[in-house]
């Protein structure tokens, strides 16, 4: 197509009564040409678009998930060191053993690993 157009416009131009018809027949032929290939090209440039937006959607949902997750993983960090708080405590008066003390503060430990980037 776009062959066909730059033939036409490379076309010799004549002085007289044809040149207005020539003219004429060669804007309305550029006319049509310009207009079929913006009709066959619209759906592409549709379709990058609507890929690009759904490309951003993802991404933004994406974005929003990470968030909520390290809202979570942050709110686990400070209830494992109140847990471990509460049984260093419970250990001092002498209502649990020690071992409940160890497995909270590794707990809190491994909640603060995982909140801790690498």
């Amino acid at each position: 197509m776009l062959s066909l157009l730059a033939s036409m416009l490379s076309g010799r131009w004549t002085v007289g009564e044809n040149s207005a018809d020539q003219l004429n027949l060669q804007t309305q032929i550029f006319l049509q040409i310009s207009q079929t290939m913006m009709i066959s090209w619209s759906p592409m440039y549709q379709d990058t678009v609507l890929n690009a937006a759904r490309e951003v959607e993802d991404s933004m949902s994406g974005i929003a998930y990470i968030q909520r997750e390290a809202e979570y993983i942050l709110d686990g960090v400070a209830t494992s060191k109140r847990s471990m708080e509460l049984s260093l405590l419970q250990y001092e008066e002498g209502l649990v053993d020690y071992q409940r003390v160890l497995d909270s503060v590794r707990s809190m430990t491994q909640k603060q690993e995982i909140s801790t980037p690498s």
